[in-house]
């Protein structure tokens, strides 16, 4: 699917104030040229043509096709004449082809049609070079939608959608800075992904801007195209360090990271900052081009970064489970398993991430390749990653104790009673009967200290934050 390639490509401003998409001047020696490329528009849209041919030649059509016209032209071939019937070596195509509408140009051809048709359809507009002879095309192709509306059917409903998961992913920030803003036990970790959310609620409303003004004026400035794409990568760059210190066990199995951890740590982030920078800068009103070098270097980081992420997970998981595997069932142990499942946790949730852009594409490819159903991908996309976020918190939530640690808890309140008691009763017998109160108040003071004392060593040693009792490993510094 080109379209959302060709909607976001550079936007320059437009006299008639509709959707104005340039043809970058460039030698062409093609059989079609394609102007636009599976655009959806209704019934009663106009379409304003200016293209230049700055090497005039015979037998150049400007067509507008429907969908079906395109397959019925791809079944055909384009249709190439008889070898003999204009002399030999002929190589000429048949311009006798179905179309909505064409027009025969030589040079220059400005013009402007009002689509006709009894429902909405997507179109393809193009260039029909019948002879095959080189042109130099330039020039732009705007299309208005009936009511004023510039974007293209298939994208006539993602403002909104991108307004309702801005709203989604902002509510879901605030959710949880809510609930650990009430805890005591909330960490620097916590802080970090409320960022990560709080940065993707923006990125959506900064494209939902965008994608607003260009639906209501046809035309929206660069900046605001940049700025869009510079939040989104920033929080593609956040997403990235979050899972990486994670996964590399801080605040989760060590107070803070070793000096070698912090420094690839650094150095990964500021190198994805600085393409970032150089990724968004780089682009024009022109063109959509990204330079490649660019792209490619922060991809490579990207991957360097996933790899680290998974070996450190899987690494981290191994070190929990032989340190549960030669220690006794302990409070400070059973915590253990909860580190356990947050890790565990949160390498499914890596693992979707991962797997998320495979299973979009197949999507598109194979299940939302009808007309109308290029939105739902988009929707598919949102829900995914809000899922994500709800599994992070989920994993590194504070203060949520397993079963087994809930019963060991228990079983050391009732064997510290029954050490004081058996203390006491020797006590009794060596040296009288106390003179201090009895009764149920010297009762309820027994049991009262032997319910604080284990919570109280259970608390220090679990600080609710998933960050202790930690596990002794080297410091590699």
């Amino acid at each position: 699917m080109q379209w959302p390639r060709l909607l976001l490509a550079g936007i320059s401003w437009s006299v008639v104030g509709s959707l104005q998409v340039p043809i970058v001047p460039e030698l062409l020696q093609k059989c079609f040229v394609f102007g636009l490329y599976d655009v959806g528009l209704a019934p009663g849209a106009v379409l304003w043509v200016n293209i230049t041919n700055s090497l005039p030649s015979n037998g150049t059509v400007l067509v507008v096709l429907s969908h079906h016209q395109w397959h019925d032209w791809l079944r055909n071939q384009l249709t190439s004449l008889p070898v003999d019937s204009l002399g030999p070596h002929n190589h000429t195509y048949s311009s006798y082809l179905i179309s909505n509408w064409r027009q025969p140009f030589v040079s220059r051809l400005v013009a402007k049609y009002t689509l006709r048709a009894a429902k909405p359809d997507r179109y393809y507009i193009g260039i029909l070079n019948v002879h095959r002879e080189v042109m130099l095309i330039g020039g732009t192709i705007s299309y208005e939608n009936p009511g004023g509306q510039q974007l293209p059917l298939q994208l006539a409903h993602l403002p909104d959608l991108m307004w309702v998961f801005s709203i989604a992913f902002g509510a879901l920030m605030m959710a949880a800075a809510m609930m650990l803003s009430m805890r005591r036990d909330a960490t620097l970790l916590h802080l970090f992904l409320c960022g990560c959310v709080w940065l993707k609620s923006v990125e959506l409303a900064l494209k939902w801007k965008y994608l607003f003004v260009l639906s209501h004026e046809g035309v929206a400035p660069l900046w605001r195209r940049q700025i869009w794409q510079l939040v989104s990568k920033l929080h593609e760059v956040l997403q990235m360090g979050l899972l990486l210190v994670t996964a590399l066990g801080w605040r989760m199995l060590r107070p803070r990271l070793t000096s070698i951890e912090i420094k690839f740590t650094t150095l990964a982030v500021s190198l994805a900052l600085v393409l970032v920078a150089l990724q968004v800068g780089s682009e024009s009103a022109a063109s959509d081009v990204v330079p490649v070098s660019f792209q490619l270097l922060f991809y490579i980081v990207k991957v360097m970064c996933y790899l680290v992420i998974i070996f450190a997970m899987n690494f981290n998981l191994q070190v929990i489970n032989v340190h549960l595997a030669e220690s006794p069932v302990t409070t400070a142990i059973a915590a253990f398993y909860r580190k356990q499942e947050a890790f565990m946790t949160l390498r499914r949730v890596f693992l979707a991430l991962v797997f998320k852009p495979s299973v979009l594409l197949w999507l598109q490819l194979s299940v939302l390749n009808n007309p109308g159903t290029e939105w739902i991908a988009t929707v598919i996309d949102e829900v995914w990653v809000w899922c994500l976020y709800v599994g992070i918190f989920a994993a590194v939530w504070p203060g949520v104790h397993n079963r087994l640690l809930r019963l060991v808890l228990a079983s050391e309140v009732t064997q510290f009673a029954e050490f004081v008691a058996i203390g006491r009763e020797q006590v009794v017998r060596a040296t009288g009967p106390p003179e201090q109160p009895t009764g149920p108040q010297w009762q309820q003071a027994i049991i009262a200290m032997a319910d604080e004392v284990p919570a109280n060593a259970a608390a220090g040693n679990l600080d609710g934050d998933l960050a202790a009792p930690y596990i002794p490993l080297a410091s590699g510094d």
